[in-house]
This record gives structure tokens, sequence and C-alpha cells, in this order.
């Protein structure tokens, strides 16, 4: 995997956001495996972030994380301020 997307709607007002893959353990995030930001992300649009190559199988959990000075997104597991995470099950 070379890059990961994020869909980020159109009340985000972001100017940079931090996008990480980490692997899962005990429902958690746990190891970084790969990350890379976007600059100027576009609000209501899907934003495609290149990242280093990792190995990512089928059956596995990952968890997708955002960290931006203003992301808003809902229905997602809050860490902290202005941080989010998805649980990504392949």
């Amino acid at each position: 995997m070379t890059n990961l997307s994020v869909y980020l709607d159109t009340s985000n007002d972001a100017t940079h956001v931090l996008v990480g893959l980490y692997s899962d353990t005990d429902g958690k995030p746990s190891t970084l495996l790969t990350q890379g930001s976007v600059i100027s992300p576009a609000a209501g649009s899907w934003n495609t972030v290149t990242v280093p190559a990792v190995q990512v199988a089928a059956g596995r959990t990952y968890w997708l994380t955002l960290l931006g000075g203003c992301v808003r997104t809902e229905n997602h597991r809050w860490w902290g301020a202005n941080e989010s995470s998805i649980l990504l099950l392949l």
C-alpha cells in the first residue's frame, strides 16, 4: 500500500492533515506502520496521501488516524483534541 485516502466533509477547515496507519492490539491502535500529510486539504472531497510502502494483510485489523488543526469528523472514536481514528477491517 502506498496511498491512504480520507474524506473530509464540507465543514472541514483544516490547513494541514496528518494521516497514519496503525496496527491493532486488543482493539486499540498500536504500532505506526506508515504516515503522510496533506497540505491544504480539500473540504467535501476525498484527499489522497502518498505514504511509504507498507504491507497489509486480509483478515487483519488496522486503524486509520487523522490529526489536523481543525479536522471535523463524525461517527469516529476520538483520542484527544483534533485527533480521530477509524477502525479498518481488511
